[in-house]
């Protein structure tokens, strides 16, 4: 059976990762209206429930690290499974989601347009 964990993050190191690792490619697994509120800086989003999710991550380099989130983790914990059945070595996920993102006053980025904190 295949591993389908990944490395649980706090807000805090996640911005470090972030920051330190500009071959990170990060997932945002949120619906539009809640990506429209902010996301990680350099997030791609692809909603949980898109029939395509899959195949649009089909397309990421899974020689490069993934790190994972949504609002609250749970839907971010399923991507993980999918993530690592696709041959993602490397996946890391954001404990407790964009909430623990605001708690934790770190940067948001507008709707899709942001790029990571090291560029």
């Amino acid at each position: 059976m295949a591993d389908t964990t990944a490395k649980n993050l706090s807000a805090q190191q996640a911005w470090e990762f972030l920051s330190g690792h500009p071959d990170l490619q990060v997932l945002d697994v949120r619906t539009p209206g809640e990506t429209a509120r902010g996301m990680l800086p350099g997030a791609r989003r692809i909603s949980w429930g898109d029939p395509a999710f899959e195949l649009e991550l089909s397309r990421w380099d899974r020689s490069r690290p993934v790190l994972v989130y949504c609002q609250g983790g749970y839907r971010s914990r399923k991507a993980v499974e999918v993530l690592r059945s696709l041959g993602f070595n490397s996946v890391l996920h954001l404990h407790r989601g964009m909430m623990a993102w605001r708690w934790a006053g770190k940067a948001v980025t507008d709707g899709e347009s942001g790029t990571n904190p090291s560029q």
